[in-house]
């Protein structure tokens, strides 16, 4: 996922040192020589600079503690999902996903406890989502899930998949967790993400309400 730098970094050494051969054969005509030295220098020095700069990459868009997006991750992925779906005349749909007795959780268990089921449900969320979706923390408990290229329907079948696996997972957390689950249709109701999460807000919150009512 992350292989931008090093990419860069070893195409820019091998075309530095192509430059530096050409250089070198017209002033001093000992191509041979220079290549292996050029290529000892500046192709392992290429690769370890563009690692470390996939490094720093990684940990500005990922969450530290879940591997998932955060927030800053997401949101600059975001417009660049819009437009290829609006290319392909497709929906995208923005779930929001709340754990709603996560502070019952802290308290009752710890937060080492929290922090795993936090790891386990952002393990859970990747697996209900599909191979192309997106799934980010976008703070505490709060998770978000972006599904390109489906309808209504998708979001119901995701709601079920979800379900499906949070309960596979119940014994081996030893506790239950529930969730609320909320999701906005890109472009129907917008394309700007702080507005589609206003509305999955609401509309996980109908489903908070209705399920601590039934």
């Amino acid at each position: 996922m992350y292989k931008i730098g090093r990419v860069t970094a070893v195409v820019s050494a091998l075309s530095l040192v192509a430059i530096l051969l050409i250089y070198i054969k017209l002033v001093y005509d000992v191509v041979d020589k220079a290549v292996a030295m050029s290529l000892a220098v500046f192709l392992p020095l290429g690769y370890f600079c563009g690692k470390r700069f996939d490094a720093l990459l990684r940990l500005s868009q990922c969450d530290d503690l879940t591997g998932v997006y955060n927030r800053g991750g997401i949101q600059r992925l975001f417009p660049k999902l819009v437009r290829r779906s609006q290319r392909l005349r497709k929906q995208l749909l923005v779930f929001y996903v709340d754990v709603d007795n996560f502070k019952i959780i802290n308290d009752t268990y710890s937060h080492e406890t929290g922090d795993r089921v936090l790891c386990q449900l952002s393990n859970l969320l990747a697996q209900a989502a599909g191979k192309y979706d997106y799934v980010a923390r976008w703070g505490g408990d709060e998770f978000v899930v972006i599904v390109p290229h489906t309808d209504e329907e998708g979001a119901l079948a995701f709601q079920r998949r979800l379900g499906s696996a949070l309960s596979i997972s119940l014994e081996e957390l030893k506790t239950h967790v529930y969730l609320s689950v909320g999701y906005a249709v890109c472009p129907d109701e917008s394309t700007d993400l702080g507005e589609l999460l206003k509305r999955a807000d609401k509309r996980m919150y109908k489903q908070k309400f209705s399920q601590h009512n039934d």
